[in-house]
């Protein structure tokens, strides 16, 4: 799923989020080799990443902060 930002009316940027239950992310099939006894934790998680500001909103840490706040 990838989710949309949106400042006063203009699209600033975009998160993709993929649920870690079917072995699709790098980072769920790092923790399964890591943590396999938590596999059943993970069914209902996402990972969130692919984060894209458009140069025009990008503004330091704060943008990235907000974005990533709205995400989760």
């Amino acid at each position: 799923m990838t989710v949309a930002f949106e400042l006063r009316g203009e699209l600033m940027g975009t998160i993709r989020a993929v649920p870690m239950c079917h072995g699709l992310t790098l980072a769920e099939k790092l923790l399964h080799q890591a943590l396999p006894e938590l596999d059943s934790m993970r069914d209902d998680s996402w990972e969130m990443g692919r984060l894209v500001i458009d140069p025009e909103f990008r503004s330091g840490p704060e943008s990235l902060k907000r974005c990533l706040f709205l995400a989760l």
